[in-house]
């Protein structure tokens, strides 16, 4: 079975895809998008399967209802992604939208937290849970939830499978001080069923996911995973209005997957 190719909703695919421009597979959307709006943008991308990317919701408080429509509104979906994050979502709101930095517990405090969330999570849905890696950054001192040690420790323990988020692995291994692939080899790649990609860029001297335009090394990076896992999507997360990228980095992602992931 090929790999196929996903892509986040944005304005642009819609015209990309309604004028025949790009090929794809289907689309991924994000809490951004309403469930309304999802089921309104059938119309834009006939016989597609939506897939929704979950991040938080559903493991954060409160949140199970509104998965639950997300995942009516998604019903194509094989699985939920949700984020191997550590850090709760108030530590989260404050360092991102506040800039004031909380104190934590200790990170095997947070580790057990986060396992018992999501084996919470486990038993009120139907789909099974894949859990996404994250990134390093200053601002929350939380390199030891991007931890290659750490991250296959947990999913191991909640015998899940992983979506490899290859831009948040490049800060990660970048904030590590490791080579790239280095720092892949001791994830799970047995495990992967999604690849996330996107382009990141230095800001400030610090690399970040930027969810920018993809580059050289970013397609590079996908076809050395691609030799060394058998995922089921690769979905480009981009957002931005730039049609002429958007429509050559879906044409050369296909390329990737018909040279890496051949029909079997």
């Amino acid at each position: 079975m090929s790999t196929k190719l996903f892509c986040d909703h944005s304005p642009g695919l819609v015209h990309l895809f309604g004028t025949q421009q790009v090929s794809l597979d289907g689309v991924e959307f994000n809490p951004f998008t309403s469930p309304v709006k999802i089921e309104a943008l059938r119309t834009a991308y006939p016989c597609l399967p939506f897939v929704f990317h979950a991040s938080n919701v559903g493991r954060v408080p409160f949140s199970l209802m509104k998965l639950e429509r997300y995942n009516r509104a998604c019903r194509e979906s094989a699985w939920i992604s949700i984020h191997l994050s550590l850090i709760p979502s108030l530590v989260l709101f404050a360092a991102f939208r506040l800039g004031i930095k909380l104190p934590l517990a200790a990170p095997d405090r947070l580790e057990s937290r986060f396992i018992q969330q999501v084996r919470r999570l486990e038993g009120k849905v139907d789909l099974p849970l894949i859990l996404e890696n994250m990134p390093a950054t200053a601002l929350l001192n939380n390199s030891f939830e991007s931890a290659p040690t750490a991250i296959r420790r947990i999913i191991s323990a909640l015998d899940t499978g992983m979506l490899l988020d290859l831009a948040h692995a490049r800060v990660a291994a970048e904030f590590q001080g490791v080579p790239i692939e280095a720092y892949l080899l001791e994830l799970p790649l047995e495990r992967v069923r999604e690849i996330h990609i996107s382009g990141v860029r230095e800001v400030g001297g610090i690399l970040r996911d930027a969810h920018e335009p993809l580059q050289a090394a970013d397609y590079e990076i996908l076809e050395w995973v691609l030799r060394r896992t058998k995922p089921e999507i690769v979905t480009l997360e981009y957002f931005r209005e730039d049609q002429a990228a958007l429509k050559e980095m879906l044409i050369r992602l296909r390329q990737s997957l018909d040279v890496c992931s051949p029909t079997e």
